[in-house]
């Protein structure tokens, strides 16, 4: 796509999440029957006055055992947020994997004018993910747990074809793509998880999130 077709996309996404007001996001939000997104500043603190952040409501694994997520071709997507670090990372390792025709993404957005219902697709035609027909990332995650009562967070992959959330576990979601999508990557594509290393690795995350990942 040329310059001018990018300034004029941009300006028309621009404008579409300008036009998105309160009032469209509190309809959106009865016709699929979700909540307001929680405060985590008010949900997340305890008793000291510290933030304790909640769990991943979706850990189950890609792999190979019975339950397991299995890798597919076509069946996911990331939901990421632009300001979001971790919901970046496996964008961008699936890009670096060569996995692009393999996994898609869709970048969320704010909701309404003060994002009330949290992560949205503002930018969108008709304020709704296109793949889906979703208003709200919470939507994906009602669909999987009718009882979930959290924050819909990113990046979250979701299973298009059933619409609904499979797995937030931002610790190990790029290693999925560096495992179980091995077989869809380009015979060139880097190894960014040596087996050699994995133990090492997986120690040092295991520490760097909580004392500085999580730290601030």
């Amino acid at each position: 796509m040329g310059t001018c077709g990018l300034t004029e996309t941009n300006t028309n996404a621009q404008e579409l999440l300008n036009a998105y007001t309160d009032q469209e996001a509190e309809q959106h939000a009865r016709e699929v029957g979700v909540p307001p997104r929680p405060n985590e500043t008010i949900s997340e603190i305890d008793a000291r006055g510290a933030f304790i952040r909640q769990p991943n409501a979706f850990i189950q694994p890609f792999g190979d055992k019975e339950g397991d997520l299995k890798a597919e071709a076509g069946r996911y997507s990331i939901y990421w947020a632009t300001g979001c670090n971790w919901s970046n990372r496996p964008v961008i390792v699936r890009d670096l994997l060569g996995l692009q025709g393999v996994i898609k993404d869709q970048r969320t957005t704010h909701t309404g004018e003060t994002n009330v219902y949290g992560h949205g697709f503002g930018d969108q035609p008709g304020h709704r993910d296109a793949a889906t027909g979703a208003y709200f990332l919470s939507e994906f995650y009602k669909r999987a747990n009718p009882d979930f009562k959290g924050r819909a967070t990113t990046p979250t992959f979701v299973d298009i074809i059933e619409k609904k959330a499979v797995n937030n576990d931002y610790h190990r979601l790029t290693n999925y793509l560096e495992v179980q999508f091995r077989p869809f990557q380009p015979k060139d594509a880097p190894d960014l998880y040596p087996k050699k290393f994995r133990k090492e690795i997986d120690e040092f995350n295991d520490w760097l999130f909580p004392h500085v990942n999580n730290g601030h």
